[in-house]
């Protein structure tokens, strides 16, 4: 029997999905694509699934194609993930594991997943699990939509609760995320709903990404600017192959 609090993530996720699919059937037609302000100087600690290379490829390409039509951040396979949780997201800073509080932080998210992961079963790591389907647009981002398996659900839900032992974000723990998804693009102009229509084509001619056995949990950080695009830097990997 599906868990009640499962259920509960998958309808608020899907509500979100439903919505961004709709704005992106109007993608060139009555919408066009503007800034998200994601893409502005900001870095957060984060903690993501990694995948295999069937899916991180898949993003690679499509990102590098969408960039070609509209000036966005790009996701190479380096930087394809899925979030668990990010923390502490904060504008105009660079993170370093050279700082004694921020290396203090990622110590304590590298124990947070160690002992999520020793709190759940081996048949619940290897029923990790997410699907991605198509790609969409909200206007803002590219994301390939995800479904995950209720085993993964339960590893976020456990690292999360292990990460309140930690103290993170004052012992209410990491937030965790709303959605599976992977971000594909952030998009770092305006462009009219007619410029936009060949992306509407490529998003609809798009295959699936399919479904992915994540490969890692990293801990890490990531750095956001106009400038450098994103990077995500790992500071600790947990293999789960």
């Amino acid at each position: 029997m599906i868990n009640p609090d499962f259920q509960a993530f998958l309808v608020k996720q899907n509500g979100i999905y439903d919505n961004m699919a709709a704005t992106s059937d109007t993608i060139g037609d009555t919408v066009g694509v503007e800034r998200d302000p994601g893409t502005e100087p900001q870095s957060a600690f984060l903690v993501a699934w990694r995948h295999p290379e069937h899916i991180t490829d898949g993003v690679e390409e499509l990102s590098f194609a969408v960039n070609s039509l509209h000036r966005a951040f790009i996701f190479t396979a380096g930087n394809a993930h899925s979030t668990l949780s990010d923390h502490d997201l904060q504008r105009d800073r660079i993170i370093t594991p050279e700082s004694p509080d921020h290396n203090a932080t990622l110590v304590a998210l590298s124990r947070a997943v160690r002992n999520g992961l020793d709190a759940v079963s081996k048949d619940t790591i290897d029923g990790r699990g997410v699907t991605f389907g198509k790609a969409v647009s909200n206007g803002k981002t590219v994301v390939s939509l995800g479904q995950p398996s209720e085993d993964l659900w339960r590893i976020n839900q456990a690292v999360k609760q292990a990460s309140a032992s930690e103290e993170i974000n004052d012992g209410a723990g990491l937030k965790g995320t709303w959605g599976s998804h992977m971000t594909v693009n952030r998009f770092l102009a305006n462009y009219s709903p007619e410029d936009s229509r060949q992306l509407a084509n490529v998003l609809h001619r798009t295959p699936d990404l399919g479904h992915s056995k994540p490969t890692a949990i990293d801990v890490g950080y990531f750095h956001a600017d106009p400038d450098n695009g994103f990077t995500y830097t790992t500071h600790e990997r947990f293999d789960l192959n």
